[in-house]
C-alpha cells in the first residue's frame, strides 16, 4: 500500500488553516522538514506520528491513510441511513443515530454538517415544542457543530451549508453581527451555481439544468417573500395569495413536491379569514388546503410537470425530506379541530364533509 502520510499532512494542515511554520513549531522541527514530508521526499519519525495525529485530532491510522477507504465507505452508509430516516420523517431517530456516529468519526465534515442540519430540523422545523431557553441551547449546538465541520471541510457544499445554518441560528440567538459577518463571506446570487452552471453546458444539456435552477430559484423567491414583514392581516393575505399564484403560474397543473408549500399558504389564508369571521372564504381556503394536501401526499413516485418549460425535470417522492412523520392531512385535521375553527364552522355542511374526508386519512 502506498504511504500517503505526506499528502494527508498537507491536506489536514490546509483544511485546518495551519501554516507549515506553525506545524513545525508545534512539533519542534524546521519548516523545511514539514515541506519534505508533504513532498514525500522524507517521512516523519515514527515516534512523532501520535503527536501529529493529536494536533489534527485524528487517529494514527487515518494519518497514515490506512483506513481511508473503509472510513469513506462507513460515512457514505451512515449518510444513506440518515437520508432514509429523514425521508420517512423520523428526524429524532436520525438525530440519535448521527450523534453516536459522530463520536466514531469526530472529524468528518459531512457527518457533522448532516448532524447540524438534522438538529436544526428537529428543534426549529419539526413538531417539537421547546422553551425559548431550550431553543437557544439547540441553536448554540448547531453553531458549534458547524464550526467543527468547517474546521475539517474541503467541500464547498459543506462550507456553504454550514455557513447557512450558522447565519440562521446566530440570528435566532440575537447575535446579528456574527451572522452578518458570515453571510458577508457567501457569494452573490448572480455568481451562484444555479445561475452559472447551466450556462457552462452545451445547449442540449443546459436546458434541463436551467429548468432545475428555475425550480430552486422559484422556491427561494417564495420562501424569501414569506420572510417579509407586512402590516395587518390584509397585507399578509395578499402576500400569501401572491406567493400561491407565483408557484401555480410557474408549475401549472402539476405541483408535486411544491404542493406542500401551497398547502401551508392555503392554511394560512384560512387562518386570516377565520380571524375575520368570514365563513365562506374560510371554507374555501380549507378546501383548497385539503386539495393541496391530497396532491402532495398521494402523488406518484415519479411525477412530470405539465408545462413545457419544465418538461425535462421530474418530481421524485424518494427525494423528499420530511421534518416529521406527520402528514399534511394530520396538520389540517389538527388545524380545523381547534376551538376557533369549531366555534365558527361547527354544524356547517362543508365543514363536516371536510372533517369526514380527513378522518379517512388520519384514522
Amino acid at each position: 500500500m502506498k504511504i500517503t502520510i505526506g499528502e494527508n499532512i498537507k491536506n489536514l494542515r490546509t483544511k485546518q488553516h495551519i501554516t507549515q511554520e506553525q506545524l513545525a513549531e508545534s512539533l519542534g522541527v524546521s519548516p523545511q522538514a514539514v515541506s519534505r514530508w508533504e513532498n514525500e521526499s522524507a517521512y516523519p519519525d515514527i515516534a512523532m506520528l501520535p503527536v501529529i495525529a493529536d494536533i489534527f485530532d485524528i487517529t494514527v491510522d487515518r494519518l497514515l491513510g490506512t483506513d481511508n477507504e473503509r472510513r469513506e465507505a462507513e460515512i457514505k452508509k451512515i449518510l444513506e441511513d440518515s437520508n432514509a430516516l429523514k425521508h420517512e420523517g423520523k428526524t429524532g431517530e436520525a438525530l440519535t443515530m448521527l450523534r453516536e456516529k459522530v463520536k466514531e468519526h469526530p472529524n468528518s465534515a459531512e457527518l457533522l454538517y448532516d448532524l447540524a442540519a438534522v438538529l436544526y430540523s428537529w428543534y426549529w422545523q419539526g413538531d417539537n415544542s421547546f422553551s425559548d431557553e431550550e431553543n437557544k441551547n439547540y441553536a448554540r449546538e448547531v453553531v458549534e457543530v458547524c464550526r467543527r465541520a468547517l474546521k475539517y471541510s474541503d467541500k464547498s457544499n459543506v462550507d456553504y451549508g454550514c455557513k447557512q445554518l450558522m447565519v440562521y441560528n446566530l440570528a435566532i440567538l440575537g447575535e446579528h453581527e456574527q451572522a452578518k459577518e458570515i453571510a458577508g463571506t457567501l457569494p452573490d446570487v448572480w455568481v451562484s451555481y444555479e445561475l452559472l452552471y447551466p450556462r457552462a453546458l452545451p445547449k442540449k444539456e443546459a436546458r434541463k439544468a436551467f429548468q432545475d435552477s428555475a425550480l430552486v430559484l422559484m422556491d427561494t423567491l417564495n420562501l424569501t417573500l414569506g420572510c417579509i414583514s407586512v402590516k395587518g392581516d390584509e397585507q399578509l393575505l395578499q402576500l400569501q395569495l401572491m406567493r400561491e399564484k407565483l408557484i401555480c403560474t410557474i408549475l401549472g397543473e402539476y405541483r408535486g413536491f411544491y404542493a406542500e408549500r401551497l398547502y401551508y399558504l392555503a392554511a394560512g389564508q384560512a387562518e386570516i379569514y377565520k380571524w375575520r369571521g368570514d365563513v365562506e372564504n374560510t371554507l374555501d381556503a380549507l378546501e383548497k388546503a385539503y386539495g393541496y394536501a391530497h396532491e402532495f401526499e398521494e402523488r406518484a413516485e415519479v411525477g412530470d410537470f405539465s408545462v413545457p418549460w419544465l418538461d425535462d425535470v421530474h418530481d421524485y417522492v424518494s427525494n423528499t425530506t420530511k421534518h416529521s412523520e406527520r402528514t399534511c392531512y394530520d396538520y389540517l385535521s389538527e388545524l380545523i379541530s381547534n376551538e376557533e375553527f369549531t366555534t365558527l364552522l361547527s354544524g356547517n355542511e362543508r365543514y363536516e364533509a371536510l372533517k369526514a374526508k380527513l378522518a379517512e386519512h388520519t384514522a
